[in-house]
């Protein structure tokens, strides 16, 4: 098996998103990634039970894409609900919503991603039992994606967006706090472009727990419009034995179609 590319695209129910490539609806999105020549997709959600779960799937397998990850970013970014709050209403409704992610990802064997919804260290009145409190969260929820045939990965995010796991090694070290085979890691270029001393290093680092990887150049446009070496990287990737996904997750500089394109047309050079 070789690596596989994917996109991020908004689930019908949220609409727009900043990181989403590709215009018109759902179906047209879905459409354009197949013939542009995407192997699947990555859907950000907000509320999975405002979807037409039967719809989605109809419209995946008729243009025979994947699903290869579901991303949880809307859900803080949009309604402020995460894992880890002051507020016991929210954390509350946080795990049901995580919940009803794992069971959706289930059905394609996708992971679901934790960045921003795991919440913020700084908002907590003690961060020491926090984080405690947060990996027990952590592994009941991959004990629920195990039985629901999902996996989870955990994001580490640059220090301008997040105040806690920054870089791979922060992530390895929740990865093996939580110790649960469920949960893994995603690493995504943008974020190791600020954060990682060595992204050859982080890359065969994470080796055995790395399930997916976002991609963006060092400027979080289409990949060729900064100075990341995807080149380098891909190539540890293969020795590293990796046959995930490789996902856009960037904004666009001219139009998400032609970042879509971009991506995928250099990316293709190195896999």
């Amino acid at each position: 098996m070789s690596i596989k590319q994917s996109l991020v695209i908004a689930t019908p129910e949220l609409g727009s998103w900043p990181f989403q490539l590709l215009t018109g609806d759902f179906k047209e999105k879905i459409r354009k990634a197949a013939e542009i020549g995407y192997d699947g997709v990555e859907l950000v959600c907000r509320d999975i039970d405002l979807l037409d779960l039967h719809e989605i799937k109809r419209i995946l397998s008729e243009f025979k894409m994947q699903m290869g990850a579901l991303i949880t970013g809307a859900i803080y970014g949009l309604d402020g609900i995460c894992l880890m709050s002051p507020d016991k209403d929210i954390e509350r409704i946080a795990m049901q919503r995580f919940k009803r992610f794992l069971e959706f990802a289930g059905d394609y064997g996708a992971v679901v991603d934790v960045g921003l919804f795991r919440g913020k260290l700084g908002e907590m009145p003690d961060p020491v039992t926090a984080q405690s409190q947060l990996v027990d969260v952590f592994y009941r929820a991959a004990q629920y994606a195990g039985r629901c045939g999902s996996r989870i990965t955990l994001e580490p995010l640059n220090r301008f967006e997040s105040d806690f796991i920054h870089n791979a090694q922060d992530g390895l070290d929740w990865v093996s706090r939580v110790n649960h085979p469920d949960f893994g890691l995603m690493l995504d270029t943008f974020h190791m472009n600020i954060e990682d001393a060595s992204i050859d290093k982080s890359v065969r680092e994470s080796a055995k727990c790395l399930w997916h990887i976002h991609i963006g150049d060092s400027n979080r446009l289409s990949v060729g419009k900064g100075h990341f070496d995807f080149s380098g990287m891909i190539q540890t990737l293969k020795d590293i034995g990796y046959t995930g996904f490789l996902s856009a997750e960037h904004l666009s500089q001219s139009d998400p179609d032609t970042a879509a394109r971009e991506t995928i047309s250099h990316l293709r050079q190195f896999i």
